[in-house]
């Protein structure tokens, strides 16, 4: 019974929540229904307000591009009007233009004709006055007695003389002048070139032998006793390593072919003894590296002399002799500074006289690549002649060619650009400090020679030239044929290379001159020419003198 009754009120519970939540969401329902009614009324109205909106903005563009069109329309119809007008106003302008050109058409006609018939006048006027001319010269020549061709040749001849002379007077003035005042202006000309002229970079001194290593195994490895080392280093560079007694911690270096030869040398045992290990495989690669390294700095050293001195164009390779003079040294003077700075020299005396500076520079900047050109210098005896021969090879222009030829004499001096780097070499090598050669060791040089050249048997005359570096012989012609000439020039120079040291090279000249004269007399004197032949013969039976080749023999 209660168990009934519980279920009972449970159901009626139930019923009655069941009826609460329906009621409920009946009224969710209805509320949103009304909120969705209100939305769309919202929204309704809001779409509305804006197609008003958009729809008013559409006629305003429209209202705004009527306008636009229409202003367009009034500026394109005034444009319309005045550009009638102004093709109106140009239309009058050239209809009067036109008029006015036939006018001047028919005027122009007018003086043409005028023209025409005063050419013809002219024209007969010209004729009648060529033939009263040739009249009246006729009539002159006749008179005169000469043509008029003659006469115009005489006075040709005689101006030519007189202009002739007027330029022997002006030369033989200038000369004057020139020889009256030349000492002084070549002092002048020569302190002012020196007094320019200053350089403070010194020049890299050469060594003539290599420092031995600190370590002593380094050292002993060296010196040992087959010297199988030192014989590699000479067989692959090319220079005699040599041990002095009086420097242990040094290599001499002897017998190179050249100074840039030796400074590879020297640069690759440097470095083959830092480097560690001494055998003659890295030898081997530390001379081409070295080679290489010094090859290059000496074309870097003459493109830079070349640029310091503002010379374009010259040859590559002629610019790597350039820079191999900063291995060559003469007296202690490195011959590349030398170069550069007989080349200043020569520029500011060239400026000075008027003459291309920059071919005076170019000339004296290559006026010692022979020195460095030693195989060629030792066949032709002069590096004056075979750096003037490696110049013209290479396309060098004649102006320069000859300077350098000429300026030890080798060739007679043709130019004044030739004598000027002849001054300008001589200055750069004889300023104060240059060279570091002593008066006694000069001396020296020169009484070697002299005394060399007295032992030459039949020497009439003998002069040592050229600052020592060149001998001459003037011999008697009745002792010396042409071949024994040559032989006895060789003899001297063999001589003078075992007996002397000297830097360069020293040449060797002999001369053999023949002077034979004879008298012509006339053949109606036949008488006289007998009495003279016999007074000849008379005197050289009491005398026992006679003449032969322009000496005179017992």
């Amino acid at each position: 019974m209660i168990t009934t009754v519980s279920v009972t009120g449970l159901l009626a519970g139930g019923a009655v929540v069941y009826s609460a939540l329906k009621l409920r969401e009946r009224r969710r329902s209805r509320v949103r229904l009304l909120e969705v009614s209100a939305r769309g009324e919202i929204a309704h109205s809001e779409l509305e307000v804006s197609l008003k909106n958009k729809h008013h903005r559409a006629l305003k563009k429209i209202k705004q591009r009527a306008e636009r069109s229409e202003r367009k329309d009034q500026r394109w119809a005034e444009e319309q009007s005045s550009d009638s007008a102004t093709l109106d106003q140009q239309e009058a302008l050239l209809s009067e233009r036109a008029l006015r050109q036939e006018e001047r058409v028919e005027a122009l006609n007018v003086r043409q004709e005028e023209n025409r018939e005063r050419t013809t006048v002219v024209k007969g006027q010209r004729s009648t006055l060529k033939a009263h001319r040739a009249r009246s010269l006729h009539k002159l020549e006749e008179r005169a007695e000469i043509s008029s061709e003659a006469l115009n040749e005489e006075l040709q001849s005689a101006l030519c003389a007189q202009a002739e002379i007027d330029a022997q007077r002006s030369a033989q003035h200038k000369v004057i002048k020139a020889e009256a005042f030349a000492s002084q202006s070549a002092s002048q000309l020569l302190s002012l070139s020196c007094q320019r002229y200053y350089d403070p970079r010194p020049a890299d001194r050469l060594m003539g032998y290599v420092q031995l290593p600190r370590s002593e195994k380094k050292r002993a490895t060296i010196l040992e006793q087959s010297g199988s080392i030192i014989q590699a280093l000479s067989e692959v560079t090319g220079v005699e390593f040599c041990v002095e007694p009086n420097f242990e911690d040094r290599l001499m270096l002897r017998n190179a072919p050249e100074s840039f030869t030796k400074e590879v040398a020297r640069v690759t045992f440097d470095r083959w003894v830092q480097g560690g290990q001494l055998n003659e495989s890295s030898l081997q690669t530390h001379y081409r590296k070295s080679l290489a390294t010094l090859e290059k700095r000496c074309r870097e050293g003459g493109q830079a002399a070349a640029r310091r001195l503002g010379l374009k164009g010259i040859h590559p390779e002629i610019l790597y002799l350039v820079g191999k003079l900063l291995f060559r040294t003469s007296y202690t003077q490195n011959q590349w500074t030398h170069a550069i700075e007989a080349a200043d020299i020569c520029g500011m005396m060239a400026e000075e006289l008027g003459i291309d500076p920059v071919l005076a520079r170019r000339a004296t900047l290559l006026h010692d690549i022979g020195k460095v050109l030693w195989e060629e210098t030792e066949e032709v005896g002069s590096h004056a002649v075979s750096g003037a021969t490696f110049a013209r090879e290479h396309g060098e222009l004649p102006e320069v060619i000859h300077p350098i030829a000429a300026h030890h004499h080798d060739e007679a001096p043709s130019s004044a650009l030739a004598y000027l780097v002849i001054a300008a070499d001589t200055l750069s090598g004889a300023r104060p400090g240059a060279r570091r050669e002593t008066s006694e060791a000069f001396s020296q040089h020169v009484g070697q020679l002299e005394e060399l050249c007295a032992q030459v048997p039949h020497v009439r005359h003998h002069m040592v030239i050229q600052g020592g570096r060149e001998v001459r012989l003037q011999i008697y012609e009745q002792r010396y044929s042409d071949l024994e000439v040559a032989r006895l020039t060789e003899r001297l120079a063999h001589n003078i290379e075992d007996e002397c040291v000297f830097p360069g090279q020293v040449k060797v000249t002999a001369l053999r001159e023949v002077i034979c004269s004879a008298t012509a007399h006339a053949r109606r004197h036949h008488h006289q020419r007998d009495h003279i032949h016999t007074l000849t013969k008379l005197n050289e039976r009491l005398t026992g003198r006679t003449w032969r080749g322009g000496e005179v023999g017992r």
